[in-house]
């Protein structure tokens, strides 16, 4: 009886101890399964923009299209693929966190492309600069050879008014 008591506490400290966000063998990891999937989605988008509006394209045959050349870039099978994404469907914990790290990529890759924007604006073209730094040397030249006028002084003229 004691043996048996110990193999149950055994299996439930093992259990206690297994990692809910690893997957099994098999199975795409979070990361490989978010990058697959963010590509997924992009091709979908795509072909929802732009090839269903084609009227000489099959938008279902270019999608598929589109899907096996993701496959071939992330070097897996469609069985592969969609063996895990029925996997992590029905892990929605797991299925979550890949949206999740999907939404946190793309405004992570989104900060980026905005930042490289406004620092590509903020420096200056080396071409412009020199321009206008020989405006301003011009500019300077003939500020020193024209004279100085100052205004004409303002009068203001008072009225006197009744009550």
């Amino acid at each position: 009886m004691r043996i048996v008591l110990i193999f149950i506490c055994f299996a439930i400290g093992l259990e206690a101890c297994h990692d809910k966000n690893s997957v099994p063998g098999g199975i795409l990891k979070k990361d490989q399964m978010r990058d697959v999937l963010w590509d997924m989605m992009q091709a979908d988008a795509f072909t929802n923009a732009f090839i269903k509006k084609d009227p000489s394209k099959n938008a279902v045959s270019e999608n598929i299209k589109l899907q096996k050349q993701i496959f071939l870039i992330h070097g897996i099978s469609r069985e592969d693929f969609y063996t895990s994404y029925n996997y992590y469907k029905e892990h929605p914990g797991l299925m979550l966190a890949v949206l999740d790290s999907i939404t946190a990529k793309e405004v992570r890759d989104e900060a980026i492309r905005t930042k490289s924007i406004i620092n590509h604006a903020a420096i200056p073209d080396s071409i412009k600069m020199k321009a206008i730094r020989n405006q301003n040397i011009q500019l300077k030249g003939k500020i020193n050879q024209t004279p100085i006028v100052s205004p004409k002084p303002v009068v203001i003229k008072k009225k006197k008014i009744n009550i």
